[in-house]
């Protein structure tokens, strides 16, 4: 309603502390280049 970009991605496992863990298993490890491939979509990096 407020006209803001947003993504919501829920992942299974994780816990505190996995911010940028690029290593293991499973879909949390995907999360530095989903984060990438949004802000790439924005306009916010190249």
């Amino acid at each position: 309603n407020a006209g803001v970009p947003a993504e919501m991605h829920l992942y299974p496992t994780g816990g505190h502390g996995y911010a940028l863990r690029t290593e293991g298993k499973g879909s949390l490890v995907n999360w530095p280049a989903a984060c990438e491939g949004w802000l790439k979509n924005l306009g916010f990096m190249k």
